[in-house]
């Protein structure tokens, strides 16, 4: 849910694979006042158009503009292109104008990357959400580390970093118990080879 269009782009030309239950908009047009969302309209590559659910193409209109450090390129069609249809009433907006999309640069690589997460399913999506909550939860609320002590890149990696460690060392204890904990301690360093 925090991840940007940058950050899944920058994260696949770094090669790993990232999975991040994305509400990224590649249409820049929520659903508001009964109207439908961009995510109804599809997108054809081969016709460089959008498809409005009624079947009508939307045309590229104009050069592609940068907002927000994303290039963004507007598909349109013309108001009274769009008189007769049965959609009308929540297709256009309520000036009457023409209804315009935007589609992002990087929409195929945040389309590609929301459809593994849809085919989970909500209850999977639910348990990776609980999952990765609840150590910042503990952190923030158990601990009190409800913001970084440091300045810095590095000073704060390793801040965070001390702070996962005493999270995890707190949920191996609660795991195996205090003896358990020694037991394993004990067999690791005997298992150590002895330097010279």
């Amino acid at each position: 849910g925090y991840s940007s269009e940058a950050e899944l782009t920058a994260c696949e030309a770094l090669g790993p694979r990232s999975r991040s239950p994305s509400r990224i908009s590649t249409r820049q047009l929520p659903a508001t006042h009964g109207r439908l969302s961009g995510e109804r309209f599809s997108y054809n590559r081969t016709l460089d158009v959008d498809i409005c659910p009624a079947g009508e193409l939307l045309p590229r209109c104009g050069q592609s503009h940068h907002k927000n450090g994303v290039q963004r390129t507007r598909y349109s069609r013309l108001a009274g292109q769009c008189r007769a249809c049965p959609l009308k009433a929540v297709r256009q907006p309520d000036s009457g104008g023409a209804r315009r999309i935007y589609r992002s640069e990087h929409a195929a690589l945040v389309e590609a990357q929301r459809q593994p997460m849809a085919d989970q399913g909500a209850p999977r999506r639910r348990q990776r959400a609980g999952l990765v909550e609840h150590p910042f939860g503990m952190l923030k609320r158990w601990f009190g580390c409800d913001h970084f002590l440091v300045r810095s890149f590095h000073k704060v990696r390793a801040e965070m970093s001390l702070m996962v460690l005493g999270y995890d060392l707190l949920r191996v204890v609660n795991r195996r118990g205090m003896g358990g904990f020694r037991e394993s301690c004990a067999r690791r360093q005997q298992a150590k080879p002895v330097q010279a």
